[in-house]
């Protein structure tokens, strides 16, 4: 993915950004909410419902993309922390320094539903929400 910032008034800051299948979406960013306010593009079906997964997660990725875009552009704190690499390299420090005692008191409930998912000899803590056929 690309993008450039192809405008800016007092409302909010206006991206284009072009996906990796080629689609060029017009992203518009409210200043202040920092939230998407327009979103046109014309390569995937309006309603997510009418959209393959393929297209709704480039829909996807291309508005996260066009708010990481400002945010590393223009002086503009538009991202949320998961978007924010520096935050998450600060997390991954935090839990590699942890003791294996720590990492199990804080991860182990989290450890054993992930891993559960993938090795029969793990109990999952909870059921998993969604049938077998949507994952």
């Amino acid at each position: 993915m690309n993008g450039t910032v192809i405008g800016e008034n007092e409302v909010g800051i206006g991206v284009d950004i072009n996906d990796n299948n080629g689609v060029i979406h017009e992203i518009s960013i409210e200043k202040g909410s920092w939230e998407i306010v327009y979103h046109e593009q014309e390569g995937y079906p309006d309603d997510p419902d009418d959209r393959t997964g393929e297209g709704n997660e480039m829909v996807d990725q291309a508005r996260d993309y066009a708010k990481w875009y400002v945010a590393q552009n223009t002086e503009y704190d538009t991202v949320p922390w998961y978007l924010r690499s520096d935050q998450i390299e600060q997390v991954e420090n935090v839990v590699a320094d942890l003791s294996e005692d720590d990492l199990k008191h804080h991860f182990h409930h989290y450890y054993q539903q992930l891993a559960g998912a993938y090795d029969a000899t793990i109990a999952q803590p909870n059921p998993i929400p969604c049938p077998q056929v949507w994952r």
